[in-house]
């Protein structure tokens, strides 16, 4: 029986790109193994013009659980991976596998739907251990190499000898907590060492606030490059010195790439994912998005005058392993057996 896999995914200005952009991944890697996959999306027009226009099957326009079911009948699904959130519940993905008889295969879920699931995937995160699992008999999988990379961020970053010191700054597609704003400022008034960096500050492309941002006074104070949706985005990534960023995607991609990062955390669990890559060495978490800035310019001060350096760049005056980052093959043989 061919295996075909649904995947039910979302982006949009109110949900942000991050669950959308992992299984777009997930479609790439589809795509090289041969494995027919369809995509259900309930949310936006941008995201679903932007899949078909790479070729992929986009199903949109359903409602209610027993529609959905009916879909993925009718397009013969075998495997249905479930990214996004406030959407469906344990009982609906209940129903769908009675309905269909689908596996059901949920990705880096906190919500009810992960003891619904046939197989759980996460990212090496602490909170596994503390949630309840009462009812769930299926497998999980966890660890750095279950994260889910497009290709373009699996090739390290050569570090150019002599070129322009950067910074990347990155605050998540839509940015609804200001993050930009606010880390503006704080760099603007930071010392003296601003004056040696340029800046890169990525926008997804659903960011609406660029011509605002362009106006602010600590826009014009810094050497900032705005750069709204790049396609080359991991080459974009690739030249900067250090970043600074929303947690979230991003801050694996950056791993995956060798490029030490400062996380603010949207919330309390994000913080608590972040600390993985402290104890990994390959970044720091600042804090959370509304009381980081006390502690922001001596933290990055001692950073850039050598007084802290991170422990993934040397250990002893060696360099340490960074951790093997989106094992594909690992990923596919976890959804699919």
């Amino acid at each position: 029986m061919e295996q075909v896999i649904g995947i039910r995914t979302d982006g949009s200005v109110r949900l942000g790109n991050g669950h959308i952009v992992r299984m777009m991944a997930l479609s790439d890697a589809l795509d090289s193994a041969m494995i027919r996959h369809v995509f259900f999306l309930r949310e936006d027009n941008y995201w679903i013009q932007k899949i078909t226009r790479n070729g992929k099957k986009v199903i949109s326009g359903f409602s209610g659980t027993g529609e959905l079911a009916a879909l993925m009948i009718s397009e013969n699904i075998t495997h249905l991976i479930y990214d996004t959130r406030n959407d469906l519940g344990k009982e609906d993905l209940d129903e769908i596998k009675k309905i269909t008889g689908t596996r059901i295969i949920v990705n880096d879920s906190p919500e009810d739907t992960r003891l619904a699931a046939d197989v759980n995937i996460f990212p090496p995160i602490a909170q596994l251990k503390e949630w309840s699992w009462g009812g769930f008999d299926g497998k999980i999988f966890s660890g750095w190499e279950y994260v889910m990379l497009r290709k373009d961020f699996l090739f390290p970053k050569t570090h150019i000898s002599g070129h322009t010191q950067r910074v990347l700054l990155s605050f998540g597609s839509t940015d609804p907590f200001h993050i930009t704003e606010k880390i503006l400022h704080l760099l603007s008034g930071s010392g003296s060492w601003k004056n040696h960096f340029n800046f890169s500050l990525v926008c997804g492309p659903q960011f609406q606030r660029v011509e605002a941002i362009r106006s602010l006074p600590p826009f014009n104070d810094l050497s900032v490059e705005l750069i709204v949706s790049p396609e080359n985005i991991a080459e974009v990534y690739s030249k900067a010195d250090f970043a600074i960023i929303a947690f979230g995607v991003t801050a694996y991609e950056l791993a995956a790439l060798h490029i030490p990062a400062f996380y603010v955390a949207i919330s309390e669990d994000h913080a608590r994912s972040a600390a993985i890559f402290e104890r990994s060495r390959v970044g720091k978490l600042l804090g959370i998005a509304d009381g980081f800035q006390s502690s922001f310019e001596e933290t990055i001060d001692r950073f850039v005058n050598n007084n802290y350096v991170f422990d993934c760049k040397k250990e002893n005056g060696q360099p340490t392993q960074w951790p093997e980052i989106s094992n594909w093959n690992k990923i596919l043989q976890a959804i699919i057996n």
